[in-house]
């Protein structure tokens, strides 16, 4: 059986490689395995120029990944904190109105309903399928993630 569809971002080669080594340890233990014919490598980093080009390249990647007929989970670190979870029309700035357009066409729900850095919602997890999590529930940091 194969792990089909599958999207890892991470902020660095060293994060994405750590990455790719958890998800291969986790398949082999559910007996699956990575379709490396079907397998592709995306890089979003300092090359671009602003938040703003990158958000709106990561937006478009996102969009495009997310047209076929199947359900999607994304999730990570977004940074994006302008964005008002409650209320996806009133956003403050450029960046958090593109996303959460995103969201709000893609007909994603956000799951997590708690600060994940501060006073923040930094981390998400987003779906198509609003009855996918059955819960979320904070925890310790991470190795070097800060609460």
């Amino acid at each position: 059986m194969y792990a089909d569809d599958v999207i890892l971002l991470a902020p660095s080669v060293c994060a994405l490689q750590s990455l790719v080594d958890i998800c291969a340890s986790e398949l082999e233990f559910l007996d699956m395995a990575i379709n490396v014919i079907k397998a592709a490598c995306m890089r979003f980093g300092p090359r671009y120029s602003s938040a703003i080009s990158y958000t709106e390249l990561l937006t478009k990647c996102l969009k495009q990944y997310c047209e076929v007929d199947y359900t999607s989970i994304i999730v990570g670190d977004f940074n994006i904190p302008t964005i008002d979870w409650g209320d996806l029309t009133h956003c403050t700035d450029y960046i958090s109105t593109l996303f959460a357009g995103f969201v709000r066409t893609g007909g994603f729900t956000q799951f997590v309903n708690f600060h994940t850095r501060g006073k923040n919602l930094l981390d998400l997890v987003l779906s198509n399928d609003s009855e996918i999590v059955c819960s979320i529930s904070p925890k310790p940091p991470l190795g070097r993630s800060r609460p």
